[in-house]
């Protein structure tokens, strides 16, 4: 990675066996030392990391942060049916997130379509 991207961007490199946990590796990396995350130990990895790492809405980590959930452990620790009453179908996949699970796949980023226009 070092020899690719130029240390000017400040790559970080976090490797799990899925998105979620990957990402939450990188944020805690730095440019000299990327992070691997075994998938046995992702729930422990994960207990001390920031809420502010789930992707959600502004309104959703205020709620969390209000509540008291500053970590994806004492998230983990909820029922999942708890988060699911507190924000509906975003708050069980918060859970999910939090416990290291991660099913979805992941999507490539495509480019948006260019319109181009020309006059004869």
């Amino acid at each position: 990675v070092q020899e690719v991207i130029p240390i000017a961007y400040s790559p970080r490199v976090g490797l799990a066996r899925n998105k979620f946990v990957a990402w939450a590796a990188a944020c805690s990396a730095t440019e000299q030392r990327p992070v691997v995350v075994p998938h046995e130990a992702r729930e422990v990895f994960l207990r001390e990391a920031p809420s502010s790492l789930l992707p959600a809405p502004q309104r959703v980590h205020a709620r969390l942060d209000a509540l008291g959930l500053r970590t994806l452990g004492r998230i983990a620790r909820l029922p999942r049916s708890a988060l699911l009453a507190q924000f509906g179908w975003v708050g069980e996949r918060l859970h999910r997130l939090a416990c290291g699970e991660d099913p979805e796949p992941l999507q490539p980023s495509l480019p948006p379509p260019q319109i181009r226009e020309s006059m004869a």
